[in-house]
Order: C-alpha cells, then structure tokens, then sequence
C-alpha cells in the first residue's frame, strides 16, 4: 500500500489543527515510479531511494551545483518589505521581518533555513515548512519538513492538503494549504516539483561509474587490466588459483611496485583497448560535468569545470548567473513566501536583496554607488547607511547632488534668466 493511501486510512476526517512537528531527515522507502533503460526513476511524488540520493551527492559535479545555488540563495539579504507611496521600506516592526531576517526557528537561523530548502528543492524538487503561529495569529517560526515524509494531493475543490508522517509508526498529520510554505522546482501538473535527481538519473549514474572506474584504477597501481598467458594448457582450478594469488599479490597501492615471479611459460600482458587515453576517461568526464551543470543552470567555471574559461567569457557567465540562473531561483523563493505568508497583504512583499552579490567585491560596489551619486539617487548620507557606517553630521550629507550639465533645459534656461536679472542692472531709458 502506497504512504498516501495508508496516511488516508489513519487520518480521520477532520484536518488537524497547525502544530509545529518535531523534525525529522529520516528517509522512506521509494515509491512506484516510471521504468527505463537505466532503472526506475520517480518523477513526482514520494521521493527518490536513500541510494540514489548518496549516488547523486558522491558526485562532485552535482554535489558542487546544489552547493553553489543553495549558498548563493542563502547569502542574499532576505528582508519583509512595506510599499509605502510607491517606496519600499523595512517593517522591521513587524514579527514576521525577524523571523524571515534572522531566526527562523529555534535551531536555525536565516541563512540555515534558505540553504536547507534550496538543497531540498534542488535534490527533491520540492521544499516544505510548516508555520508556527502565536495567539494572536501572527507566524513565529517556520519548521522544515523533510520531502521523503511529505505527501501532497489535490482535493477536489482546488486544494491541497499536505500529509506528514516522521516515520515509520508515526503518527500522520495533515496540514491544510495555508499551513505550509511550498517551495517547487519545474512542474507540469502545477502543484508538485520534477525530481531533478530522477530527471538526470542517467548522467549521474555516468558519472559516478566514472568515479568507481577510476578509483578502481588508481587502486590497480594505475595500470589497466592484464592478462595471464600460457603456452601449455592449465585446469580451471589451477587458472582460478594462479588469478587469486596474482590479485592477492599485486592489487592495490599498498602492493605497489612488488616484484612478480612467474612460473616457466607464464606471460602478463595488458589489455591494449583498456587504457585510459583510448576510451578518453577525461574528455568524457568533463563532458558529464558540463551536462550537470547545463542541467542545474549553474556555470561551468563555478564548480571548477574550467577547461574552456578565459577571464572575459567567466565575467559574462557570471553575470549571466546572476541575471538567470540565481535570479530564477531567487524569484522562486519571493514568490512561494508572498503567496504563502502574505496573502491579503498587498502592501507587504518578501525581498531578497541581490546587492549582497556585491559585499565581497569592494570596487563593483563602490562604482555602484558612484554612479548613482552622480545622477541625483543617493546622498552621502545614504551612502554610509548602505555600508553599515555611522551618520556624520556635517552640513550637505542629506543633499542629492547632479552635475552641472545634468540639468533639464528648462531649469537651465531658469537659473540663466535669474543670473541676467540679478547681476546685470537693466538698462536706462533716454528721456528724449
């Protein structure tokens, strides 16, 4: 019987009230998915098997692209926002701010939480948090639930309800919509995330044959297969007893660079088509690389796959990640925590604030507050704020200052017509 049918059969009629869950990162058992020529793979639903996730981690490309997007989410300022006059500025009086900013919950600070559901959307293509309320209905704490213990399904009025077992024994909860943050990967069904690991099940599983291969390699002292000839005919057990006690021998680096004996007539000779430069190990690693990366969106240069970098092109792709990849990712977050945790508050918005980009790059960042200096946005004062240095009370830090050939026309042509009239006296009129 499949988790939500069972979770169906214990769960009473009535949802259960909000509760906080004890969390949990045990992982269940896979579910029925789709079979292919590389195994089952689980598109949707009850996630992939404990082996596959191990698989996926241990390899280092894929490993490399969750660390990139989930840190990169992570460091970014995440702040709730007022619209004030067409303005956006901090409610930092608001419960919700503190939470979102700093302390999620009681084990896990801002940075923590973000990197966790990242990690999960890009494993599991799915994130869950359960709300946390106070008496007065405000949202103290959000409290991850991990995707293997989650099952969402769609009622008939358009909902969703998401069902939580810790456990094998547990005891199932539910939880209404509105009780959950939900955060997806790519869907085609609109309520549930693609699992990213069971999209690239077939790359991945390369690449970690690649790994064992080469491990394999390197504990063969480098050197490929071989095989033991002989001239006169030797019986099966003899042959068995001879590649027991060569392997015994000479396998691993432990037994590296020991001499070998061979009895009258006895030949090694390695497999020709077995070396490295023939089946082009590296090449076929890089291209695995490159096609994990593609896949997650992530540049090459970012989880060290550099074979084709130069400074101008790792530049752009930068900024290309920035402007892509990490700016989906960050539009995902902002989306799923409005619906989530602000409906009914148009004037209030989650902002992740992409300028945190610029806090380990001192000059990108003072030639972004120049030019915005130069133009009339920011005062000096202002400047100060934004690098978290104490106000100065001089005279001119609050004004906004633009050059003098910035001025419109018709202010030029104003303080031109002023200057005539106050500093050339008019001209006196003949009485004839």
């Amino acid at each position: 019987m499949k988790l939500r049918e069972r979770l169906a059969a214990a769960l009473a009629p009535e949802l259960v009230q909000r509760k906080a869950p004890t969390p949990s990162f045990s992982i269940s058992g896979p579910s029925v998915g789709m079979e292919t020529g590389i195994g089952t793979v689980h598109l949707y639903g009850i996630s992939p098997s404990e082996q596959q996730i191990e698989q996926a981690f241990s390899v280092s490309a894929f490993h490399a692209c969750v660390r990139v997007i989930s840190e990169s989410v992570a460091q970014l300022p995440m702040r709730l926002m007022r619209s004030v006059d067409g303005t956006a500025v901090k409610d930092d009086s608001n419960q919700l701010y503190w939470v979102l900013h700093r302390q999620v919950n009681g084990y896990q600070s801002s940075w923590d939480w973000r990197c966790q559901m990242a990690t999960n959307c890009c494993v599991w293509g799915n994130a869950y948090s359960v709300k946390e309320y106070n008496d007065r209905g405000e949202v103290i704490a959000l409290w991850p639930l991990h995707p293997a213990c989650v099952s969402v399904e769609l009622l008939q009025n358009n909902t969703l309800v998401y069902d939580y077992m810790a456990g094998p024994g547990a005891t199932p909860v539910r939880y209404r919509q509105d009780d959950i943050v939900h955060i997806r990967y790519l869907s085609d069904n609109g309520y549930l995330g693609m699992v990213p690991v069971a999209l690239m099940n077939g790359v991945i599983q390369a690449a970690r044959n690649i790994d064992l291969y080469s491990g394999n390699f390197y504990q063969n002292d480098c050197r490929p297969s071989c095989v033991i000839t002989t001239a006169n005919p030797v019986p099966q057990e003899a042959a068995d007893r001879m590649r027991r006690s060569w392997e015994a021998m000479f396998r691993g680096p432990a037994n590296a660079g020991k001499t070998a004996v061979l009895p009258h007539g006895v030949a090694v000779a390695p497999v020709a088509s077995a070396t490295n430069e023939a089946s082009q190990m590296v090449q076929y690693r890089n291209l695995l690389t490159q096609q994990i990366a593609r896949a997650m969106r992530v540049p090459n240069h970012l989880i060290g796959e550099d074979s084709r970098s130069t400074f101008s092109n790792a530049e752009q792709a930068s900024l290309n990640w920035l402007s892509g990849g990490l700016s989906a990712w960050i539009s995902r977050f902002e989306s799923a925590l409005n619906q989530s945790l602000l409906r009914g508050e148009d004037d209030l918005f989650v902002q992740i604030d992409v300028r945190g980009m610029l806090r380990g790059d001192a000059q990108s960042r003072a030639s972004y507050y120049q030019q915005l200096f130069q133009v009339g946005v920011l005062s000096p004062a202002e400047i100060r704020s934004l690098e978290d240095m104490p106000p100065v009370d001089q005279p001119g830090m609050d004004d906004h200052y633009v050059p003098v050939n910035n001025y419109a026309t018709t202010a030029e042509a104003s303080l031109n017509n002023q200057e005539v009239t106050d500093e050339q006296p008019r001209t006196p009129q003949s009485d004839g």
